[in-house]
């Protein structure tokens, strides 16, 4: 860890420790960074700061490249409760919620196909390309 700090440190990269975490399948003590600031140093290392990460159960979800996930694979499809407490709408709360809203106006039939290319047909796709969804959860958001 002192590697990815130091890497950090002497390339610019800002890292901040309140947003990042650790999963990891074996036991053991926490993991420290240590970063320093960034601002108006006169490229010297200043204020140094040790922080530990927030170590992931298997269990818990959070976000990667736009999909919510967790270690074990699992890719739920209806909002999601994060690692931070947060709550996070995932694919079929937007599906149901863009199509609710193409619904409710007065859109011709070659709008509303030119909607389902443009957004909700790229909200489906981007986030099951690789995504562990099953057959049940694909056809839920076929009805929608």
């Amino acid at each position: 860890m002192n590697s990815v700090g130091t890497f950090a440190t002497a390339t610019g990269v800002g890292v901040k420790p309140t947003k990042s975490y650790v999963y990891t399948n074996c036991e053991g003590p926490p993991l420290p960074i240590t970063t320093y600031e960034q601002n108006n140093t006169n490229y010297t290392l200043q204020n140094k700061k040790t922080s530990t990460l927030k170590q992931l159960l298997a269990g818990d979800y959070f976000r990667h490249l736009g999909n919510i996930q967790n270690a074990k694979g699992d890719t739920p499809i209806k909002s999601t409760k994060m690692y931070d407490e947060s709550t996070q709408d995932n694919i079929l709360t937007k599906v149901t919620n863009n199509m609710h809203a193409a619904n409710s106006r007065n859109i011709t039939g070659a709008g509303l196909v030119q909607v389902l290319n443009a957004v909700i047909k790229n909200q489906i796709l981007y986030p099951t390309t690789y995504a562990n969804t099953t057959a049940e959860q694909i056809e839920q958001m076929e009805k929608k």
